[in-house]
């Protein structure tokens, strides 16, 4: 979680210091889905011990947070075209 963490902090901040994307370039955005599993990282290792200490099934936890992230990955990288 760190590792993406610090560069999303590092990305946006010399952004908003220069207003030039210096991570991907001047016509890229910097890339948001970094930043969305960042809660699911933090919480889910709290929810899957309470999980594995429920079920004492040390896979349940696991599962259900590669569900959870797969499905919030796939969800931010929908592309809609415009009618």
């Amino acid at each position: 979680m760190l590792p993406a963490l610090l560069i999303a902090v590092v990305g946006y901040g010399y952004f908003f210091v220069t207003g030039v994307n210096g991570l991907f370039g001047n016509n890229t955005q910097i890339p948001d889905w970094m930043l969305t599993p960042l809660v699911p990282l933090a919480v889910m290792p709290m929810v899957t011990r309470a999980i594995y200490r429920h079920t004492r099934n040390p896979y349940l936890g696991g599962i259900i947070t590669a569900i959870i992230v797969t499905v919030m990955t796939c969800i931010n990288s929908q592309i809609s075209f415009p009618a």
